[in-house]
C-alpha cells in the first residue's frame, strides 16, 4: 500500500499537472518583485523636409537633433513587494489544493485496494468452491449408479458448481476493472500486471479522540490551508 502511495504522488498526471501549476505560479512570484524594464528611445529629427528616412514627424524641424532617450519607471515604494506577497499566497493556495487532491485520490486508491484485496481473496473460495463441487460431483455420480437417491446429491452438486462458476467469471471481470483503475491512478498503463498483496505493518497503534482529530484537521486540512492563503492574498 505504501508503495502505490508513494507512485501516486510520482506518477499521477493529475498530481503532476498540478504540480507544474504550482510551480508556475511560483515562479511569477520574483517577476512581480523585479524591477520594470527600461524603455529605450530614439530621437530622429534634423532630418530633410520631405526625406524618405523622416519617420512620423522627423524632417519637419531642420534645427532639430537626434539623439536616445532612456527611461526607468519606479513604483510606488512597497507596491510591487504587495503584488508579489498576494501572488506567493496564491501559489501557496494552489499548493493546499494540490495537497487535497493528493489526498481525494489516496483516498480512492485505498478503497480499491482493499476492496480488490477482498475480491482476491473471495476468487480464491470460489476457486476452491468449484474444485470441491466437483469432487461431491465425481462422489455422487458413484453412488447414483447404484442407488438412484444418490442423484439428488449429483444433481445439488452441478447447480452449486454452476453458481460458483458464474459468481467466479463476474468476480474476474470486476477484478481486471480494478486492476486498470489502480494502475491509471498510479499512473501506470492499465494493460499493465499487477499484483496485490496485504500490508500487515498498516495498524493503527492508537485510535485519536474526536477532538484530537478535530484539532488536527483545523491545522491540517488542506482545504483549510488553501482558505487561509487566499484570506490572506485578498
Amino acid at each position: 500500500m505504501r508503495q502505490l502511495w508513494r507512485e501516486l504522488r510520482a506518477n499521477n498526471p493529475q498530481l503532476i499537472a498540478a504540480r507544474e501549476s504550482y510551480l508556475a505560479a511560483k515562479a511569477t512570484v520574483p517577476q512581480i518583485n523585479a524591477p520594470d524594464n527600461p524603455q529605450l528611445g530614439l530621437i530622429w529629427s534634423g532630418m530633410p523636409v520631405g526625406s524618405a528616412a523622416a519617420l512620423g514627424t522627423a524632417g519637419t524641424n531642420p534645427a532639430g537633433q537626434s539623439g536616445f532617450n532612456f527611461a526607468q519607471p519606479f513604483k510606488f515604494p512597497g507596491k510591487k513587494s504587495l503584488a508579489a506577497d498576494i501572488a506567493d499566497k496564491g501559489a501557496e493556495a494552489i499548493l493546499a489544493q494540490n495537497e487535497n487532491l493528493y489526498l481525494q485520490l489516496g483516498s480512492q486508491l485505498s478503497t480499491l485496494y482493499f476492496s480488490t484485496l477482498a475480491a482476491q481473496r473471495q476468487l480464491q473460495v470460489l476457486n476452491d468452491t468449484v474444485i470441491r463441487t466437483e469432487l461431491i460431483k465425481n462422489i455422487a455420480k458413484a453412488r447414483y449408479s447404484n442407488h438412484a437417491a444418490a442423484y439428488v446429491e449429483y444433481l445439488n452438486a452441478q447447480v452449486a458448481q454452476s453458481a460458483a462458476e458464474s459468481d467466479k467469471f463476474n468476480l474476474e471481470k470486476q477484478l481486471i476493472v480494478a486492476y486498470k483503475n489502480i494502475n491509471a491512478l498510479i499512473g501506470r498503463d492499465p494493460r499493465e500486471k499487477i499484483k496485490l498483496a496485504a500490508d500487515h505493518g498498516l495498524r493503527a497503534s492508537q485510535v485519536p479522540t474526536l477532538v484530537e482529530l478535530e484539532s488536527y484537521a483545523e491545522g491540517a486540512h488542506p482545504v483549510l490551508r488553501s482558505s487561509k492563503s487566499t484570506v490572506r492574498s485578498r
